[in-house]
């Protein structure tokens, strides 16, 4: 009874740190810039309003650019999806063809370039309707959610 007494006794401290340092299930990235699995990466509409005191003619311009770019980011996806699955394939036969994953390599960085040029012409766009004191707010507060740099991993 004893050794069991001292053996939960040195166990618990082990338990409890697992407990107190659990923080939930993660998110993702923070309100103001989604994941892209949501189909909006940036612009949300609730969070610019609150932080930027947005107009409605705003929102609703907001609201517009969101939506073509939704569609867009879709097209890019439809495209990006096929290709990665092959690479996969490709990688998983005994003799890989390393030409072949070079171009399919290849095709889907250019299409990852190609979101990110549209991720960008989203932000764009979406400053274009935003005064200047909103825009410099807007730039401050993403200066200040990016994780620090690290210079040495």
């Amino acid at each position: 009874m004893k050794k069991l007494i001292i053996v939960v006794l040195m166990i618990t401290p082990f338990i409890t740190a697992d407990l107190l340092a659990y923080r939930g299930p993660r998110r993702g990235l923070h309100r103001g810039y989604r994941q892209y699995y949501e189909g909006i990466y940036f612009g949300d509409e609730a969070y610019l309003k609150e932080r930027l005191n947005l107009t409605d003619k705003q929102i609703d311009s907001i609201a517009r650019i969101n939506a073509a770019y939704k569609k867009a980011l879709w097209d890019f996806r439809e495209k990006i999806h096929p290709k990665r699955r092959a690479l996969r394939k490709l990688l998983l036969v005994e003799e890989i063809d390393l030409q072949r994953v070079r171009s399919l390599l290849k095709e889907i960085a250019d299409l990852e370039v190609e979101i990110r040029l549209l991720r960008i012409r989203h932000r764009l766009d979406i400053e274009k309707v935003l005064t200047n004191e909103q825009r410099m707010q807007l730039r401050r507060e993403r200066r200040m959610k990016r994780p620090p740099k690290r210079i040495w991993d």
